[in-house]
């Protein structure tokens, strides 16, 4: 792995520094020996060399006049440290440009820092939204696989620019295929001919510090192994899994780390097809994968049925993994109990669980957020649940954040972490819209210091991406990426209602459709109604819970998700306007900001830098930018005629007027 951190990678990427005698200044490499406590024996050995701590992947750089010297205990951090460097000569940070004896040191906060791809043997990517431009794509961008381009010879070349993209940010764990296992080709990813193909694969990023998952079927011992049944209970099926783990783990070798399940849930195998439990199923992996060294990660989303509370079926399905689960089981959570919602409340699941790994997951891709059309930077949104105060009720551990549980604090679980979808695909520029590109680079600032402030990392991104640009255009450009979630939630929906987008996931939904089953509009009240007895609000640990169950303390952008209020309801934190009249004034002002988008973009044309990007860079961001702006105005129409009909009220010159109905 040293062998890819150089001074011609400085060179080549053009920030090679040159010291006053015109010679390049000495760049060295140093790996540090691990203290006497550090080290490991016997039986031990395998269970904590992986993950590694946050000492191992730290690093500490020493900026000199004549020499910088990046030093770390183990080649990652060695890595990690280099990606830094350049980060900090690419924004001309003074320290780095003239040395002068500055000392950095960084180390990760949480231990698992995860990439998934969504991405199909077949070729194609759900939810992949950053393949050959078209004006309006609804079917999830076809053919747009990096890694599984069909009927294609791979782009060796590309594979390894997302290797050290991915390594760039410090992600060092890969998911290579779709959570929804068994179609578009996955059902034969075990095949040993598939296994065979990915060697070269998964050795190149291992290469860069990130492991490999595997997300398999659970119908493979069928499929791919012609068994009569799946059902772990039978012998066979066991002994089968037990051989393709073996086989997996040999051909991988160090670089293969688990497997990860989605069941029974969106029409996908599972324990529960055979009368197992999600946990039994969880545990049936890990016993076979320990013998390899590996883990199982089991994904805790899924979809109840005849009309139970989403939220709530969730929490009660995984409530008892304390003390059930295996060791090497890690329960993967969404940031929310919904779906990648525009504004959602932190899953209970994270205050609740202490003495199971729980790995926090968001979504880069813009499945509910305009695809790679819109303008909507995430990071802001992340922050605000990584540091979301979950009063946790186990004091002897003194976690209190997400961000503090993701990073393992709760019993200091060994394989907790934060995950991202990728939003990653085939286009020039990665991911669609140039703009979406901070999605991925705030993930990993933030799952590496999950305190970091939003605000700096997508400062920090502009000036990295746009590195000539103007002082003027990195302002106006940090302050459009920093406004922009606050404004797609405006123009979309308000007050934490919920689900507003159609099956395709991005034109507005039917929403007397939806409101049966999220916003439970009528003609005098909206809102979920969580808040009482056993309702979802409950599951919160103490203080929390009474927080949300309270309609006078519920932060009114979550007002929504837990309460049903009349439309005459006041907003205290909202200018003392009335339920209905923030609707309304918010997808007004929602609209007004996705069209001064346009306005702010154009008006830098000429001061801001896109040299690294095609000729036509300027353009293409253009028109996403106006598509946004004209989608704004249209879910804002349809959304404020659908109230208009059900409330008999509107707004008229700014103020609120209803006829009788």
């Amino acid at each position: 792995m040293i062998g890819l951190i150089s001074l011609g990678v400085l060179r080549a990427l053009g920030m090679c520094r040159v010291n006053a005698t015109g010679t390049a200044p000495a760049l060295l490499l140093q790996l540090q020996p691990s203290s006497p406590d550090d080290a490991i024996s016997g039986a031990a050995e395998r269970s904590l060399a992986w993950p590694p701590s946050p000492a191992d992947e730290g690093y500490s750089i020493h900026l000199n006049t004549l020499h910088t010297v990046i030093s770390s205990r183990s080649p990652q951090g060695v890595l990690y440290g280099a990606f830094e460097l350049l980060r900090r000569l690419r924004r001309e940070d003074p320290g780095a440009l003239a040395g002068g004896g500055e000392v950095v040191r960084s180390a990760p906060s949480a231990p698992l820092r995860h990439w998934d791809l969504w991405d199909n043997l077949d070729g194609s990517v759900e939810r992949g939204y950053a393949g050959p431009w078209q004006h309006r794509f609804d079917v999830a961008a076809a053919r747009s696989s990096v890694v599984y381009p069909l009927g294609q010879q791979r782009d060796e070349q590309r594979a390894h620019d997302l290797a050290r993209l991915l390594a760039s940010v410090g992600i060092n764990g890969i998911g290579w295929s779709n959570v929804n296992a068994c179609d578009h080709g996955n059902q034969h990813l075990l095949s040993s001919r598939n296994i065979a193909s990915m060697r070269a694969l998964v050795a190149l990023f291992y290469s860069y510090g990130i492991h490999s998952f595997l997300t398999p079927c659970f119908d493979s011992p069928q499929i791919v192994g012609g068994l009569f049944t799946s059902n772990p209970q039978v012998p066979e099926v066991k002994a089968w899994w037990a051989k393709k783990i073996e086989e997996v783990a040999g051909a991988f070798g160090d670089a293969f780390r688990g497997l990860v399940f989605k069941g029974n849930t969106e029409g996908q195998p599972g324990p529960g097809s055979h009368g197992m439990s999600q946990l039994q199923g969880a545990n049936f992996f890990a016993e076979l994968l320990e013998e390899v060294g590996a883990i199982c990660i089991w994904r805790a989303f899924s979809h109840p049925e005849g009309g139970v509370d989403q939220a709530l079926y969730q929490f009660q399905r995984f409530e008892n993994w304390d003390g059930e689960a295996r060791w090497n089981v890690a329960l993967k959570i969404k940031n929310g109990p919904y779906d990648f919602q525009v504004r959602e409340p932190v899953h209970s699941l994270f205050g609740h669980l202490s003495n199971t790994s729980l790995i926090l997951e968001f979504q880069a891709a813009q499945e509910y957020f305009g695809h790679a059309k819109h303008l909507v930077a995430l990071p802001s949104q992340w922050s605000s649940y990584l540091g979301f105060d979950l009063s946790s009720r186990f004091p002897p551990y003194n976690v209190q954040t997400l961000a503090q549980v993701a990073s393992g604090g709760i019993g200091r679980m060994p394989f907790s972490g934060i995950a991202a979808v990728s939003n990653i695909g085939t286009s020039r520029n990665w991911t669609g819209h140039v703009f979406s590109a901070v999605n991925t680079y705030g993930f990993g600032r933030l799952a590496w210091t999950p305190t970091t402030p939003a605000a700096d990392i997508m400062r920090e991104w502009v000036e990295v991406t746009f590195p000539r640009s103007s002082s003027y255009a990195v302002s106006v450009l940090t302050r459009m990426l920093q406004r922009s979630w606050e404004v797609y939630e405006n123009y979309t929906s308000s007050l934490g209602w919920g689900f507003a987008c159609a099956a395709n996931h991005y034109d507005l939904d039917d929403m007397d459709r939806r409101r049966h089953t999220d916003h439970r509009a009528s003609a005098t009240h909206i809102g979920y109604p969580r808040n009482a007895g056993g309702g979802y609000a409950s599951t919160y640990n103490a203080k929390v819970a009474a927080r949300f169950q309270s309609i006078e303390q519920c932060p009114e952008e979550l007002l929504l998700s837990f309460h049903q209020v009349p439309y005459t309801h006041r907003l205290r934190t909202k200018n003392n306007s009335t339920v209905l009249e923030w609707i309304y004034r918010s997808h007004m002002s929602g609209v007004n900001a996705a069209e001064g988008f346009v306005t702010d973009w154009l008006a830098i044309e000429g001061h801001v830098d896109l040299g690294s990007y095609p000729g036509d860079a300027f353009v293409d961001i253009t028109t996403r930018l106006e598509i946004g702006a004209s989608d704004a105005a249209a879910f804002a129409k349809s959304i404020r005629e659908y109230f208009e009909t059900l409330t008999g009220c509107g707004l008229r010159d700014g103020r609120l007027q209803c006829h009788a109905q």
